[in-house]
């Protein structure tokens, strides 16, 4: 659980391994929903709300941490511009369809 390549950061306790475990099965989870979403006409509602709340959280949270810790590394800046436009394009989809 170090992920020094991209992070300064270790999970070594075994409650921080769960949080990073538990977290990334929500991503993946959710990220399967989209995926499907874009095949199953019947889920892409859902799929594209669900993803338009994630970004959306993730980029507020992102927001609320540069207001109150200042400015991360650059691969957290290009985290909030991605998660900003797929938020964006979710909702305008929403809206043309």
């Amino acid at each position: 659980y170090d992920v020094p390549v991209l992070f300064d950061f270790t999970a070594n306790t075994v409650d921080a391994k769960s949080v990073f475990n538990s977290m990334m099965f929500l991503y993946f989870g959710l990220s399967v929903l989209w995926i499907t979403g874009t095949q199953k006409p019947n889920i892409w509602q859902t799929a594209t709300i669900t993803n338009v709340v994630f970004m959306t959280s993730l980029a507020v949270g992102r927001l609320i941490s540069i207001l109150l810790y200042g400015w991360p590394s650059t691969i957290f800046i290009i985290g909030l511009l991605v998660e900003l436009i797929l938020a964006i394009w979710g909702i305008l989809n929403l809206k043309k369809y």
